[in-house]
């Protein structure tokens, strides 16, 4: 699907839902933390490209979150597990059972609540498919529709 105004392909909304696998780097980044002292971490030395990827899923839950500089910049590469992070982590804190994510904004959120022990002892409440959805919030399955667009000729 295009932009009618600009051309630019426009992303379908997927959920994003939190999984054992996310759940276990996470709780790797949270030991790296306790051995060192210091809320900054870095995914490179420690992670391939698939952990890389999922790890920066958990700021969709507000997990983790980059590492700031004092000029406000993003320090590129650095991340700190959150005060709600380290919260799940705990069992103290619920969290929606998935969010719905376009164009890496949050459009909505689950109703239904989950706690690290659905997500560590099997509940059925945790999927680890993507489900994608129409402009209309319809869903259309696990795979996104890709229509064509019409290329235009600047000659």
């Amino acid at each position: 699907m295009t932009c009618n105004h600009c051309g630019q392909e426009i992303k379908q909304a997927h959920k994003e839902t939190l999984s054992k696998h996310k759940l276990t780097m996470l709780k790797a980044a949270a030991r790296t933390v306790m051995e060192t002292n210091v809320n900054d971490f870095s995914l490179h030395e420690s992670s391939n490209i698939t952990d890389y990827n999922n790890f920066q899923k958990l700021r969709y839950h507000g997990l983790a979150h980059h590492v700031r500089l004092q000029n406000g910049y993003v320090k590129r590469g650095s991340w700190l597990i959150t005060h709600n992070g380290w919260a799940f982590l705990r069992g103290e804190l619920n969290l929606p059972k998935w969010v719905t994510v376009r164009n890496n904004r949050i459009t909505d959120r689950s109703s239904e609540l989950i706690n690290v022990r659905d997500v560590y002892y099997g509940s059925e409440v945790v999927h680890t498919i993507f489900e994608y959805f129409d402009e209309s919030g319809k869903p259309v399955g696990p795979r996104p529709i890709h229509q064509p667009s019409l290329q235009i000729s600047l000659i």
